[in-house]
């Protein structure tokens, strides 16, 4: 593992992308009802329980997807597809549209 001073010096002379489209989240409408005002953007759920790639108790987290489709799967993962939903119940949810425009993203890609 590399030392601070040098993660920052070899990250400084890395191209850095730009990145805007929409994206989508799904958020339970219980869970999107639970805060007296509704925040479709409240990014500490994934901090307070655990969830994808981030630890409990680790940083504030917002996921979001490229398809709605992916967004509602991912959000409720007993469902391999939405055309499921027409066999199962599932919980009222809400699907948001966000138009995102990030300046300064670092893809790292792994090879095998």
């Amino acid at each position: 593992m590399l030392a601070y001073p040098q993660l920052l010096t070899i990250l400084s002379s890395i191209q850095s992308q730009t990145y805007t489209r929409n994206v989508f989240r799904s958020v339970e409408l219980e869970a999107l009802l639970s805060i007296s005002i509704p925040q479709p953007l409240y990014a500490l759920g994934v901090r307070a329980n655990g969830q994808r790639y981030t630890p409990k108790g680790g940083p504030p987290g917002l996921y979001v997807a490229e398809n709605p489709s992916i967004a509602y799967i991912e959000a409720n993962p007993m469902f391999d597809s939405v055309m499921t939903l027409a066999t199962q119940n599932a919980p009222p949810t809400v699907i948001f549209n966000l138009g995102v425009h990030l300046v300064s993203i670092l893809d790292i890609k792994t090879t095998t």
